[in-house]
C-alpha cells in the first residue's frame, strides 16, 4: 500500500497540469497577448445585437481590471476611452453606426498589461 501512494501523488499531479492547459482564444480573428498565460474565450466577452447596430463588452468575463478600450481602423488609433472607473461587472456599449465602413480593431487593455484584440467589419 505504501509503494502506491508516491504513484497516486505523482498521477495526481499529472493530470491536475494537463488539466490546466486550457489552450488559445476559440475565435480565428482575434489574439490575446499578454505577460503571463491569459485565454479568454471571446465568445463570452464580445456580443453584436441581431441588426449589428452594437457591439456589447461584458467586463464580467475578463478576469483582470481593464484599463481602456481603443478602436483602431488601419493600425490608426480611432477612439480611445479609458474604463478605469467603471465596475467590474459593467457592460460597455460601443454603437457601430457612429463609424465609416470599413475593417475595425477594437482593442481591450488590461491593468497587468494583456491586450486582446478583436477585428470587426462595418458595413
Amino acid at each position: 500500500m505504501k509503494s502506491r501512494i508516491p504513484f497516486l501523488f505523482v498521477f495526481l499531479i499529472f493530470c491536475s497540469t494537463v488539466q490546466a492547459n486550457n489552450g488559445n482564444p476559440t475565435n480565428a480573428d482575434a489574439t490575446v497577448t499578454a505577460t503571463e498565460k491569459t485565454s479568454y474565450s471571446l465568445d463570452k466577452i464580445f456580443y453584436n445585437d441581431f441588426e449589428n447596430d452594437y457591439l456589447f463588452v461584458d467586463f464580467l468575463s475578463i478576469t483582470d481590471d481593464l484599463t481602456q478600450i481603443n478602436l483602431l481602423r488601419d493600425d490608426k488609433l480611432m477612439m480611445e476611452v479609458d474604463v478605469r472607473d467603471l465596475p467590474g461587472n459593467a457592460i460597455y456599449e460601443l454603437n457601430l453606426n457612429l463609424f465609416r465602413s470599413g475593417n475595425y480593431t477594437i482593442e481591450l487593455v488590461t491593468l497587468v498589461g494583456v491586450k486582446i484584440h478583436k477585428d470587426i467589419l462595418i458595413e
